[in-house]
Formats: structure tokens, C-alpha cells, sequence
């Protein structure tokens, strides 16, 4: 359980970016601290491999951007679609492993 908790908190903080509005997106890449929390995430849960993901993700495809390889909007919805499937993996190993414990 703390495993899931842990990683709706991640996925709940402005990891990657968000739309502000439907004519601006915001770019997440641009605060280093959220950089850095994610990375710190990434250390203290080496072997979740969900999150390893989407920490990884958002590095490259931050890089990306930055060598203006593909654009904001691009990048957001690569990123969103699997950060979507991500936390349907984790509901589905929660429920699995409640299964096989019986509750």
C-alpha cells in the first residue's frame, strides 16, 4: 500500500508539465526543483521500475525540448499518455496483490 501511496504522491506533483490553459502549456522542464524531487524519487525507489519510467521519460524528453528536437505540446501528451498508463499498471498490481493475499 505504501508503494501505491507513494507513487499517486509523485505523479499528483507537477512532474512533467500541465496545460494552463487551452492556448498555454506549461513547461515543467523550466524548475529544476521538480527536476531534482523526481531524481530523488528515482534514488530512493531504484527497483520501482513505474517510476524509474517516467523519471527517465521526463529527462529525455526534457532534453529533447531543450535541442528543440520536438516541441512542448508533443512532448506533454508523450508524457501524459504514459504517465496514464503507469498508474493504471499500478492500480492493477494493487489489485492483484490483494487478490493473492485474500483481502
Amino acid at each position: 500500500m505504501l508503494k501505491i501511496a507513494l507513487f499517486f504522491m509523485v505523479l499528483s506533483l507537477p512532474v512533467w508539465a500541465e496545460e494552463s490553459s487551452p492556448e498555454q502549456s506549461t513547461n515543467f522542464c523550466l524548475n529544476p526543483k521538480a527536476a531534482n524531487s523526481n531524481e530523488e524519487l528515482a534514488r530512493k525507489n531504484p527497483q520501482d521500475e513505474t517510476l524509474i519510467k517516467l523519471v527517465a521519460m521526463r529527462a529525455g524528453l526534457c532534453d529533447l525540448l531543450a535541442k528543440k528536437i520536438i516541441d512542448l505540446d508533443f512532448a506533454i501528451d508523450l508524457f501524459n499518455g504514459e504517465h496514464a498508463h503507469g498508474i493504471q499498471k499500478r492500480i492493477e498490481e494493487e489489485q492483484t496483490s490483494q487478490k493473492e493475499i485474500g483481502a
